[in-house]
């Protein structure tokens, strides 16, 4: 399971200000995932220099988060004009980032994604017995991430999520029940991690007791009201994957192209009541 399969997410992501019609800054926000700022910029560099001819914007460059409350603290300050979002993300900050959907990731050619929860061969079927930890990328936001794989707020779950930028670790550890603190019991895995799972022996060791329904994929969006300039940039996105030049920017991304926004987004926003969550019907 190499490292830049659970970098796709993270690549598809940019913010920027609010300031004149013509800068379009940009930023990844996908708490969890690995990699760094500084790793990561040769891509937000080569993503930029193509908007900035193709959207006319005089002023843009990208930036890409992976720490939570780094990344929420970018958002505050920064006040990006848009930005593509983890999932996690913007189901938990949609309403107070005013966050709005304006087009949808294609990672490795997906519409989609399904997050499945694993658990080692000898483990009980039903994840309502599962005890201990359970850990995953998208872990990082609790709150919205229950509400995605159970319907439930995590304050009622019988296990306790973690995230972790390192699933592959937390696999070894737990198969051979060896997790240097917490009991990791499970693991929670998304599409491209998935699959990048099946081709490694360890897969053989492990079965999946509980999965999602179909998810949307990192959304890009938003933050405020859409403009001319913003869906100029949509215009953009969505015909990346017809030039040459858009497909070299898009291979280095590792996705297939953008798509229309996810109609699903609006109703997996999440309530906040007080330290409470009200998870979406």
């Amino acid at each position: 399971m190499k490292t830049c399969r659970f970098l796709v997410p993270l690549l598809l992501l940019s913010l920027c200000g609010h300031g004149e019609a013509r800068d379009l800054d940009f930023a990844m926000l996908q708490p969890g995932q690995p990699g760094s700022s500084e790793e990561a910029q040769p891509i937000m560099d080569a993503m930029a220099k193509y908007l900035r001819k193709r959207a006319n914007a005089e002023n843009i460059s990208g930036r890409y988060e992976n720490r939570l409350s780094e990344a929420l603290d970018l958002v505050r300050t920064s006040k990006p004009r848009w930005g593509i979002v983890s999932l996690p993300f913007f189901v938990r900050y949609a309403e107070t980032l005013q966050m709005i959907p304006v087009a949808s990731t294609r990672p490795n050619g997906r519409s989609n994604d399904l997050w499945r929860l694993m658990v080692p061969q000898a483990t009980v079927d039903d994840w309502k017995a599962l005890k201990g930890t359970i850990q995953g990328t998208m872990l990082f936001e609790p709150d919205s991430a229950a509400c995605l794989l159970f319907k439930l707020a995590p304050g009622s779950l019988p296990m306790h999520l973690e995230g972790t930028s390192q699933p592959l670790m937390a696999i070894r550890k737990m198969t051979k029940g060896k997790s240097g603190g917490a009991v990791i019991s499970g693991i929670v895995l998304d599409s491209p991690q998935y699959d990048a799972l099946m081709a490694l022996p360890v897969a053989q060791q492990l079965h999946v007791i509980h999965q999602s329904p179909e998810l949307p994929t990192s959304p890009v969006v938003s933050f405020g009201p859409v403009d001319d300039a913003v869906r100029n940039l949509v215009r953009v996105l969505l015909d990346m994957k017809k030039e040459q030049e858009g497909q070299q920017v898009l291979q280095v991304l590792q996705t297939d192209g953008f798509g229309a926004p996810d109609e699903g987004l609006r109703k997996l926003t999440l309530k906040m009541e007080g330290q409470n969550v009200r998870c979406s019907p």
